[in-house]
């Protein structure tokens, strides 16, 4: 056997089922679907698959796939869990893997014939058949939503794979009701989320649309995720009443309810019950040690977890609340003091009242309570998690961020945060975007409902140039949170990076349409800084200027409004008045900005003053602009890693210090490893004499053609959808 498992490990492709699975790769595919798999559930495969047929044990599982590691059984439950929902298994009709009680788990098919990549050719598609393609696509997605759905009929309950508890309905007139509902939702969901054929949405993510039941349903429905569990609490003689409904998201009808007497010390009694009632309806037999084990949150306290989950609510949340998490997360240490996961907690919302490394006090108290949580508990996946996140933004110890976030990942494969935080390591420090988008992507699949996901998620994909994937992700922000002024801000991002102005400035107007009425909200002067932009690449400079004095208007004496006058003039060619406005802007925001065509204020001011015949002036701007570039970004910054963050400034950088050599070099790199934003520098002044550059001009034709057939791709869909 162990020569039968060293063959698969070194095999490039082999065929098991319906899927290729390819070991160095870590992927599965079938059709037009791949996923990824995770290394440990990867090496778990391996084995089962190599003792095909046999009863594997779990202790042997646990001592193949972790080595010389202590991991507790729950470990190998969830890896086999992620595996048989990557296969698309389920444990009540088998495919793959079949349970054995008490003992372990069999593989019921063997490997096929092996095969190498050159059995399989790539498919080329036509420019001519794309729209026909889109037409198709548009139907299918209306009809079966979102790949990370399931089936949404009524018919199996076997073959549900995506259930979504919503927050349940407090009693009103109770004080902290949403603290009691949305702990009682929590600790439903770990019970729920052990049944191995279902994915199990995070109940608090979905608390930002302040319970609105019918748009949750509708959002639900829209993203493919066939049933919603929902619950609502009311007075009884014995106490506090809980009455729980499963229902079908597209016919509304009740499938399974039950109602049960609840009290701060029976919780997980009731939420191990309704587990069991559950499984039983969609006709899973479980393990009753198994479903009565502890879900890792001690009974003896359930105040002190329901703080701890309104904190974790305030934080992730979009726009987030950092001073109402930090007065939670104190009231549940408050409850109990050597309750760790709300140290970790506290620690990285500190961080980010920090605005993420500008105000060493804030930084003492992350330290503080970072040590704390490690001190208290080692071994939960929040202490890494906050780690990883402390070692990233203070120390720059990038390496040893990524492993206290993996470390995390083991200790939790299911845990949404720790690989959201891995996926921004990897993609904003460690310029790996392929990992980079395993990590997100898993991260969106297991939390498809918190919008903080798909706004990391868009980032990346505007990164890696695949700005159709970009549009289609910020419009699933848009529909998870309509009211939300960044999620058109980011729609109207994708398409300057299409290079379809006239459609980014309609959905950047209706952006700052929404900041008027949300006050000061996320990222409030990013929506005016863009349209600006937008209005002085089309050549309408009264209109910038309309835009800076409303937000005036809006925030008076806000810096952003110096920034949108320094370009209007910059671009009327009044570069006097243009360095002034940016000199003052840079006084009151030495750490400097990123203007949206992702060129920083301080080479801005370099570019006015080089008009202006001050040498030395903007030689200074260029040097603070290279030096916060690194600092912000210090790993991905040097020459030999895959690009800075900050694409645009270095090469305007290169561009200003005369540099052709180095500025063609640079981009080549750029275009190399992804780069096609060349919307961003085609109406840039500061380009101007780059642009005319022949071998500018035929390095980046590819890079035209490309963004031209997907802002093409991107009409016929949008004409086909109307």
């Amino acid at each position: 056997m162990e020569n039968k498992q060293t063959e698969l490990n070194n095999a490039k492709i082999f065929r098991l089922g319906s899927w290729i699975v390819e070991p160095a790769s870590g992927t599965l595919r079938q059709e037009d679907e791949i996923v990824h798999l995770a290394p440990k559930v990867m090496d778990l495969l391996l084995l089962l698959v190599s003792r095909q047929g046999e009863v594997v044990t779990k202790d042997e599982l646990i001592s193949s796939v972790w080595p010389d590691t202590f991991v507790a059984e729950t470990a190998l439950t969830r890896s086999i869990s992620e595996l048989r929902h990557s296969l698309n298994d389920s444990t009540g009709t088998p495919v793959y893997i079949e349970t054995i009680p008490k003992r372990g788990y069999r593989f019921l098919i063997p490997a096929e014939e092996f095969v190498t990549p050159r059995n399989f050719k790539a498919w080329t598609i036509p420019v001519s058949v794309i729209a026909v393609l889109l037409l198709v696509s548009a139907v299918l997605l209306f009809v079966i939503g979102n790949p990370w759905g399931g089936d949404t009929s009524s018919g199996s309950p076997q073959r549900v794979r995506n259930l979504v508890v919503l927050p349940f309905t407090g009693i009103a007139s109770e004080q902290d009701s949403d603290v009691m509902t949305i702990g009682a939702a929590e600790i439903i969901i770990e019970y729920l989320s052990r049944i191995d054929s279902l994915n199990v949405a995070s109940g608090t993510s979905l608390t930002h649309f302040e319970h609105n039941t019918k748009d949750l349903r509708e959002i639900a429905q829209h993203l493919g995720v066939p049933y919603l569990m929902e619950g609502s609490f009311r007075h009884t003689d014995l106490g506090t009443g809980i009455l729980v409904r499963l229902s079908d998201t597209r016919t509304r009808e009740v499938l399974w309810s039950g109602e049960f007497n609840l009290r701060d010390d029976n919780i997980e009694f009731v939420a191990a019950e309704i587990s069991r009632e559950v499984a039983s309806f969609m006709g899973v037999e479980l393990d009753a040690a198994e479903v009565a084990a502890s879900a890792g949150r001690p009974s003896d306290n359930f105040e002190a977890l329901q703080y701890r989950l309104m904190a974790d609510y305030f934080r992730n949340k979009v726009p987030d609340s950092l001073e109402m998490a930090v007065e939670y997360y104190q009231m549940a240490i408050e409850k109990r003091p050597s309750y760790a996961p709300a140290f970790a907690g506290l620690a990285i919302t500190y961080m980010g009242l920090d605005s993420w490394g500008e105000n060493q006090v804030w930084a003492m108290k992350a330290q503080e309570a970072l040590s704390r949580a490690m001190a208290l508990n080692p071994e939960i996946p929040e202490s890494h998690i906050a780690n990883g996140v402390y070692l990233r933004i203070y120390r720059k110890d990038f390496l040893a961020a990524e492993l206290a976030l993996k470390e995390a990942i083991r200790l939790d494969p299911f845990h949404s945060n720790a690989r959201r935080e891995y996926g921004l390591l990897l993609m904003r420090d460690l310029g790996r975007p392929d990992e980079a988008l395993f990590q997100l992507t898993e991260a969106t699949r297991l939390d498809p409902l918190l919008e903080r996901n798909y706004i990391h998620l868009f980032e990346l994909y505007c990164i890696r140039g695949e700005y159709l994937k970009a549009v289609e992700i910020a419009r699933r922000q848009h529909e998870l949170n309509p009211v939300n002024p960044l999620a058109y801000r980011n729609i109207a991002q994708a398409y300057l990076l299409l290079g379809d102005r006239d459609e980014a400035i309609k959905w950047a107007k209706r952006c700052i349409h929404l900041y008027e009425f949300s006050s000061k909200s996320l990222y409030f002067e990013r929506g005016f800084q863009l349209l600006a932009s937008l209005y002085l690449d089309q050549g309408e400079f009264d209109m910038a200027a309309d835009v800076g004095d409303q937000l005036n208007v809006l925030s008076p004496g806000d810096e952003t409004v110096l920034t949108i006058r320094g370009f209007s003039a910059l671009y009327r060619r009044d570069f006097e008045k243009a360095a002034g406005f940016f000199r003052d802007f840079l006084e009151l925001k030495p750490t400097d900005i990123v203007w949206p065509t992702g060129i920083r204020i301080s080479t801005y001011l370099a570019y006015a003053l080089q008009a202006l015949g001050d040498r030395e002036g903007a030689a200074q701007a260029l040097n603070q602009s290279t030096q916060v570039n690194r600092e912000s970004n210090a790993s991905a910054y040097e020459p030999n890693i895959w690009p800075p963050f900050i694409f645009q400034d270095q090469l305007a950088v290169h561009a200003l210090r005369g540099e052709r050599d180095e500025a063609l070099k640079y981009l080549d790199d750029l275009i190399e490893n992804g780069w096609k934003a060349y919307a961003l520098i085609e109406k840039n002044p500061v380009f101007e004499e780059l642009l005319m550059d022949p071998a500018l001009q035929t390095m980046c034709e590819p890079v035209r053609i490309l963004v031209d057939e997907m802002r093409l791709q991107d009409e016929v869909q949008r004409m086909s959808l109307r």
